[in-house]
Parts: C-alpha cells; structure tokens; sequence
C-alpha cells in the first residue's frame, strides 16, 4: 500500500520495507517505490487546484484510489473512498481525479508501483497552506 498527504499517498498490496527481503545494500527494498510514489504525488499535487478561496475548502479532504498498469495509464479508478454530498466537497473531489487522469502516462516507474492500489489523500488545508 502506498499513500500520500498534500497529498498522503498510500500503496496497498506486495511488501513493503519492514516485509520484503533485500539481499543488496541496506536500502529498503521498496525504497525505490516509495520516491517514485513521491514524484507521482508532487506532480499530481501540481495540478489539483482546490477551491482555497471559498469558506470552507480548508476542511476539503478528498480520498482518491487507483492502479497504474505497466504501460503507465490508470487501469483502476480513480475512485473517492470518502464521498460526500457537498458542492465544494465534489468540486474538490472532481478536480482531484482529474489531476490524476492528468498526470498519464506515469512512466519510468520501478515494478513494485505497478498493479498496486494506490491512495492519495489530498487535503486542502495543507495545499492552500492554512
């Protein structure tokens, strides 16, 4: 699993650090990912423009979950885990996703990114720097 805050992103599934086995150098095995996970995050975070204007976004915090398929489209999602029937939530939400779609392809990305669910928490206190 694999997450994020601005974004938290999360990635589920295989091993992490703590689990898998690294029989080179003392990184951990999945250190790879997790800095790709951290380019993904800064990327998509660039261009999810929350509604920092309006009264209330700074409690805007949207879950978005998806996979990246080896050839680097979203072949899972993305979905919102914490959906809610507020206008500026769903404005939010909206453009969340779309920052996601956005961001393909995701290329030159190690193996253990692939065909994992990824979470991304996207909060927009933090992105409006309240």
């Amino acid at each position: 699993m694999i997450k994020a805050l601005l974004l938290t992103a999360v990635m589920l599934g295989a091993p992490l650090a703590a689990e898998a086995q690294n029989t080179r150098g003392t990184a951990p095995a999945d250190a790879g990912a997790r800095t790709d996970i951290g380019t993904i995050v800064r990327g998509i975070s660039q261009r999810w423009t929350p509604n920092c204007g309006l009264p209330g976004s700074d409690q805007v915090v949207v879950d978005i979950r998806f996979m990246i398929a080896a050839d680097g489209r979203i072949s899972k999602g993305p979905e919102w885990l914490n959906p809610r029937n507020d206008p500026l939530w769903e404005a939010s939400a909206s453009r969340a996703i779309g920052a996601v779609k956005a961001g393909e392809p995701y290329t030159n990305l190690p193996a253990a990114i692939y065909n994992r669910p990824i979470e991304i928490t996207f909060d927009a206190a933090r992105a409006c720097g309240k």
